[in-house]
């Protein structure tokens, strides 16, 4: 029964399994021998770490882990032996993985969940392939059953690893994630999809004896890697997220964390070196990319961030779909996607502060930094378990069922010809539990690419009647921003404006903003929101001649990734007019930025002297 069993797992995967660009491009007489070909993988060790503080919150203790531990990521994992009594079915033509879409593993082992209502015993688990729920930038999806046929945790986001020479698939950083099933038998419904492990998976891989025909067969054109130049450049999409709640950090703070799914659109290919390794080409350094995000609201018309991460330094590239396939998980070829979980994103050995990136450069200096505080070029320092260098949220700023809350995610690539495409964005809604008073993340819009801010007003657009516009600008060398303001005509002659400015990787920072308004208008009703919830570091506010001018304090500049907005009432009415922008470092260089003002009419008599501060 057994055997029936594995054949119709067999024939259904290899009758689901699509080729690959490069596959189907390459000029080989064994490639089709080769996509026929099925390798296997047994045995080994499934390791899994349990998000503790998190199951703390839902009232879940977990028992009765095999005593056995590993250090992954400078976190101990649960180790649990695997027989070597069955195995997966792989694809893996000339030795580049392509798709596990079938087989199981027997898991040795087991623990216990204990809740108030409820205690759940986990034994004779099977880890289970499956093509099901498979998507962008994964080469396998998987479940994990009892014995009874039961889904307990869905497994995604893998980074997978085939090791012909040292024989093992390592199927890496994968979520864990709770079925709805589970999540009903724990009388906990509202958990249903939560992440609440990281695994690792650790297997022997058998390779068939016809792989030895085709070792070495070229399956990357002689021209690659090819790096980003002024012919060919850098182009790296998001291609999807999706959101969840990560752990409460205090009574009034929580954490917020992505995953990510990416692909290179552009011609060239993309050096996608871990830190700390050794320096490679192009540039002779640990260059790879940088994953950021931050969340915001809209509220009475105003769209404010209200929290923001530093940045996940990236160090794989999956590379599945590809147009070339060239072996390496260190460059993110063409065509190829790439995937990181929310454990992966919330990881400590990879988040470090945002200010030691120069983001319009991509360029980042190990040396010294944050993860080597010694300067001994070696990583010797990681973030803390809880809150450091991750978007942490105060509630009070989501808590409004009322509002519209975003989130956007950004992956920040050196010499990219497109940072908008490198960046998406998506709405969710909140709901508290009662009891625990975990927050789930639901009803999410669809994905879109570009910043948040898009969805406050589109981007380089101005409303007929001028009482909307919003304009990106690069200034040349240093950087892209976007201003964007919405008119509200309150009646009565008064009108509330509502400003929003967005650093996008304008390096020399913002320290100043002005717009024109007539002294003798009227002002009033001034909210001002930056990133966070300091009112001490609130911009000074003053009016001088025709202008109102918001300039920084206690060194709260508006650095790159940063929104600040401000709203004001006056009784001017709208017309199209540049407001200027003034950076820090770069010798206070003013530039404009397309936007809409309060009109300045009927000048004749003024004197061009008078000063005006309320």
């Amino acid at each position: 029964m057994k055997f029936k069993t594995l054949i119709i797992l067999f024939v259904f995967a290899q009758s689901s399994w699509a080729l690959s660009p490069w596959l189907e491009s390459l000029s080989h007489p064994q490639t089709q021998q080769q996509i026929d070909l099925r390798w296997h993988a047994d045995g080994g060790e499934l390791l899994i770490n349990f998000e503790d503080r998190l199951l703390n919150e839902l009232g879940i203790q977990v028992t009765g882990l095999p005593q056995n531990t590993k250090l992954i990521d400078s976190q101990a994992h649960a180790v649990f032996p695997i027989n070597n009594t069955s195995s997966l079915v792989i694809q893996a033509p000339f030795g580049r993985l392509e798709s596990i879409s079938a087989g199981q593993l027997h898991i040795k082992g087991g623990f216990k969940w204990q809740s108030d209502q409820i205690s759940h015993e986990f034994n004779d688990l099977l880890f289970r392939a499956t093509s099901q729920g498979k998507e962008a930038g994964e080469v396998v999806s998987a479940v994990i059953v009892d014995n009874k046929g039961h889904s307990l945790f869905t497994l995604d986001h893998i980074h997978t690893e085939l090791d012909v020479k040292q024989q093992q698939l390592r199927l890496l950083r994968m979520d864990i994630r709770i079925t709805p099933w589970l999540a009903n038998k724990l009388q906990l419904p509202h958990i249903s999809n939560w992440v609440v492990a990281e695994g690792h998976m650790f297997n022997h891989l058998v390779i068939p004896p016809e792989y030895a025909l085709v070792k070495g067969a070229p399956t990357c054109p002689d021209d690659r890697p090819l790096w980003p130049n002024e012919t060919t450049p850098a182009d790296v999409a998001l291609i999807d997220m999706s959101w969840v709640y990560r752990r409460r950090i205090d009574d009034n703070h929580v954490v917020l964390t992505p995953n990510a799914k990416l692909k290179n659109v552009g011609e060239a290919d993309v050096v996608w070196q871990g830190k700390f390794t050794q320096p490679v080409p192009p540039y002779n350094n640990e260059q790879h990319p940088f994953l950021n995000w931050a969340m915001y609201r809209e509220i009475d018309n105003r769209f404010e961030q209200v929290a923001l991460s530093d940045v996940k330094h990236a160090f794989f590239a999956q590379n599945i779909n590809c147009t070339y396939h060239c072996g390496s998980n260190f460059v993110l070829y063409k065509g190829c996607e790439d995937t990181y979980t929310v454990s992966n994103n919330d990881g400590g050995s990879y988040l470090g502060p945002r200010e030691e990136l120069t983001a319009f450069t991509g360029m980042w200096e190990q040396e010294c930094s944050f993860f080597d505080p010694g300067c001994t070029n070696q990583q010797t320092h990681i973030s803390n378990n809880t809150d450091e260098n991750r978007l942490v949220v105060n509630e009070a700023l989501f808590s409004d069922p009322s509002l519209s809350y975003y989130f956007s995610a950004w992956y920040l690539v050196r010499e990219d010809v497109n940072i908008f495409n490198g960046m998406g964005f998506m709405s969710y809604e909140f709901d508290q539990h009662p009891k625990s008073l975990t927050w789930n993340m639901i009803n999410p819009s669809a994905f879109q690419n570009g910043p948040a801010s898009d969805a406050y007003l589109p981007p380089n657009t101005t409303a007929k009647d001028l009482m909307s516009a919003s304009h990106r600008t690069l200034q040349a060398g240093e950087g892209h921003l976007t201003a964007a303001v919405k008119v509200i005509d309150l009646g009565g002659g008064n009108f509330r404006y509502n400003y929003m400015v967005e650093n996008h990787d304008y390096d020399p920072q913002v320290e100043k903003i002005e717009i024109q308004l007539p002294h003798w208008a009227t002002f009033s009703n001034f909210i001002w929101s930056d990133s966070d919830t300091d009112t001490g570091n609130d911009w000074v506010t003053t009016r001088q001649g025709h202008s109102l001018i918001l300039a920084s304090t206690n060194e709260n500049l508006m650095d790159w990734g940063m929104l600040f907005s401000f709203s004001f009432t006056t009784n001017i009415a709208p017309e199209s007019l540049p407001i200027t922008i003034q950076g820090h470092e770069n010798l206070a260089n003013r530039f404009t930025i397309e936007s809409i003002q309060p009109q300045l009419d009927d000048l004749i008599f003024e004197d061009g002297f008078e000063l005006l501060t309320p």
